[in-house]
Formats: structure tokens, sequence, C-alpha cells
């Protein structure tokens, strides 16, 4: 018998382990974290965790580099981003909810670029919403 046929025989034989899912994202995210080679950087959405900012929204940084930051937040109803302005340019992609910005109406897949130096005012979630900022780190 040679090796192949011993190795075939032998992962024929292995019975599969159930993992729940949190283990099994939790166990594949560390393997992937130790591939040096890699290129890649994965984040199961089971990772990592939110952490509030203000009354009704939790910031979950996603990545970092430099000065600019991809993150999600998430706001409960009737949250508000207050007036703030913007040292560098700053993306927001609706990707739940809805929002009020400027009196109107922002809804999933809704885009939103502030330039550098603007200052955007109040932004009040209407329902649970969910969004995708690239913009400065500012914690």
């Amino acid at each position: 018998m040679n090796s192949q046929t011993i190795c075939e025989q032998l992962l024929q034989s292995l019975q599969p382990i159930a993992l729940d899912p949190v283990r099994a994202a939790t166990l594949q995210a560390r393997i992937l974290d130790s591939c040096s080679d890699s290129k890649l950087a994965l984040q199961l959405v089971e990772t990592g965790e939110f952490i509030a900012l203000c009354p009704g929204i939790e910031v979950k940084r996603l990545h970092q580099a430099q000065d600019t930051m991809t993150a999600l937040w998430r706001l409960a109803v009737g949250a508000v981003i207050p007036e703030h302005g913007h040292k560098s340019e700053e993306q927001c992609l609706v990707l739940e909810g809805e929002l009020t910005y400027l009196g109107r109406r922002m809804l999933p897949g809704d885009f939103l670029i502030a330039k550098a130096g603007e200052k955007q005012t109040d932004i009040v979630a209407r329902l649970p919403s969910l969004l995708l900022i690239v913009g400065e780190a500012r914690f």
C-alpha cells in the first residue's frame, strides 16, 4: 500500500466535528490571522464588538490606516449624530434603516460624501439603522 492510498483511507475515516457557528468563525479568523503572507484581511461579522459612542449610537471599528477609519455605526430609533465638521473627506453608506439629513430621507443604498472642511448638521435615525462610514479616525 503506498502513502497516497494510506492518506486517502485516513481522510475517509475521519468524522467531521460539529462546532457552533460562533466557535467556527472564531477558529476561522484565528487561522486566517496566522497566514502571515496573506495580503487579505478578513473580519467576520461575529468578530469585533460595537462600542457605545453616545446615546443610541454604537460603533464597530473595522479597519484603521493612519488617520482614516472604516467603521460600522449602529443607530437606535431617534439617535442623533450631532452637528460636526470634517478635517478630511468622509463617506457614508446606509446599509439598513432610515435617516433624515438636511430634511431628506436617506434609505439603504443611499450614499453621502462630506468634503473636507464641510460642516454637517444633525443626522437623525428614523428607524434602527446601520451605516458604513469611512473617514477620519476620531476615537
